[in-house]
This record gives C-alpha cells, sequence and structure tokens, in this order.
C-alpha cells in the first residue's frame, strides 16, 4: 500500500499481573510506522481515570488539535461482551461514549480486545452514532494476543489508509482474491461496523 494518510493513537493496558513481562502492541506500531510511514502516540494505560484524561487529550482538550491527525484510537486491552478492562477496572463501550461525547467526527475506533463486540450490530451502531465516529472496529471472539498482534499489522495498515472510507478496509479483507485475509478476520471474529452497516 501507498504511504499512509492518518496516524493511529493507541491506549494499551497490561497484559499480565506480572510486570516483568514485556507484552506489548508498540513493536507493531514500531513497524507500521517504519515500513508504511504511519504515526503513531502510544500510551499504556493502568486505570480507567488515565484512559478517560488520554480520551481527552486525543479528542481536543489539553493541547486541542495536535493529535487531528491521529484518526485512529487503537484500544489494546483486555475485553469481554461490550468492556474492556483497564488494569483492574472493567469500562464499558456506554461509558467510553459518555467520555468520548460526540467528539469523534472523522475517527475509527479499533478494540484489539477480546470479545468487546461480541454483541447485536444495532447496539453497536448506537455507540457508532453517540460517540460520532467514522468507524467502529474489533473482535467478537476470545482472541489470541499473537494471532491479534499479526493481524493488527495488515488491518492497522488498511484502517490507516482507508480512513475516509473504513468500508473499504472491510471489502479488502473479504476480497475472495484474498482468501488468507478473509479466513484470518472470520477466525477472529473480526467486525467492522459503519453508519450505512446493516442491522
Amino acid at each position: 500500500m501507498p504511504d499512509c494518510h492518518t496516524g493511529v493513537f493507541a491506549f494499551e493496558g497490561d497484559w499480565h499481573e506480572d510486570l516483568t513481562k514485556k507484552d506489548s502492541i508498540r513493536p507493531t506500531l514500531e513497524t507500521l510506522r517504519d515500513v508504511q510511514k504511519v504515526s503513531f502516540v502510544h500510551r499504556r494505560i493502568g486505570t480507567a481515570e488515565e484512559l478517560k484524561y488520554y480520551l481527552e487529550r486525543w479528542l481536543g482538550g489539553e493541547g486541542a488539535g495536535i493529535y487531528d491527525d491521529y484518526l485512529i484510537g487503537y484500544f489494546a486491552f483486555h475485553g469481554e461482551q461490550g468492556l474492556i478492562s483497564p488494569g483492574e477496572g472493567r469500562v464499558s463501550l456506554d461509558q467510553i461514549a459518555i467520555w468520548i461525547n460526540g467528539r469523534a467526527q472523522g475517527r475509527t475506533l479499533y478494540f484489539g480486545s477480546c470479545s468487546t463486540l461480541d454483541l447485536e450490530t444495532k447496539r453497536i451502531k448506537r455507540f457508532l452514532r453517540s460517540t460520532k465516529a467514522r468507524a467502529v472496529v474489533g473482535f467478537t471472539r476470545d482472541v489470541d494476543w499473537l494471532q491479534t498482534a499479526a493481524f493488527d499489522l495488515i488491518l492497522l495498515d488498511a484502517l490507516a489508509w482507508w480512513h475516509q472510507r473504513p468500508h473499504l478496509t472491510n471489502n479488502y479483507l473479504h476480497n475472495k482474491k484474498r482468501k488468507h485475509l478473509k479466513a484470518f478476520a472470520e477466525e477472529l471474529g473480526l467486525k467492522i461496523i459503519t453508519p450505512s452497516s446493516k442491522p
């Protein structure tokens, strides 16, 4: 793919209780930057309050406008149906929508977490409308960390390139000529919801 036009603002939680373990999405983001010129901001998040704080920074609170070229919000956390888990707490999509408060215009929200989007499409579309995001992306199943990290290279590159038309990412991943990507996306339970998605 050619040079990308938008960056990724990544929020990452702890993957283990044992903080000597070094698992992180940062090497994936560095590869995208070095190979595909996808800029990124990466923040480690330990609490719901930290997530709220950095969401505010990303969406134009303190230092408004600095992150206007980072239109992909990447939420890398443990998750379950309708929730993500920064540290010990749980944060619902409804709470995230309240924090975003309709300020995600033109942005894509990607939940790189287990089962967060294992919800009816109409509920995800309600979240989409509430946040005013361009698309909501995530998984409907529990996913393997390493497999998801590998898939993220392809997915984030496509989302960054087609950030103005995220449905094209869905088309790209489900194209019959790319059966391996289609199978990978289906195995992970990938869901890409845009305003035009059918219920």
